[in-house]
């Protein structure tokens, strides 16, 4: 299974087989030199890649997992609204 894409709360893969939506699956993920489980969901199927959705994650791999997306995200830019003039009477 390759991940393209990821978040805290699953993601899209590209699977050599067909799992049907629904299954539960085990994720073990190999990051560099860490190494994270979790519990999934597979979700929609489109061609070859299916989605997933993360259902079970203890809290210290929840962190890892967090840190190593912030580190292999692309930064984008916040862009604050200009704040609105109060008038006073």
């Amino acid at each position: 299974m390759e991940i393209k894409t990821a978040s805290m709360t699953g993601g899209v893969a590209t699977l050599s087989r067909h799992l049907t939506p629904g299954t539960q699956v085990q994720l073990r993920l190999q990051i560099g030199m860490r190494n994270l489980q979790a519990t999934a969901l597979m979700r929609d199927s489109r061609a070859q890649d299916m989605a997933f959705e993360i259902v079970d994650m203890n809290l210290d791999e929840r962190s890892k997992y967090r840190r190593m997306l912030a580190e292999t995200s692309p930064t984008v830019p916040i862009i604050r609204a200009p704040r609105k003039a109060t008038s006073f009477p």
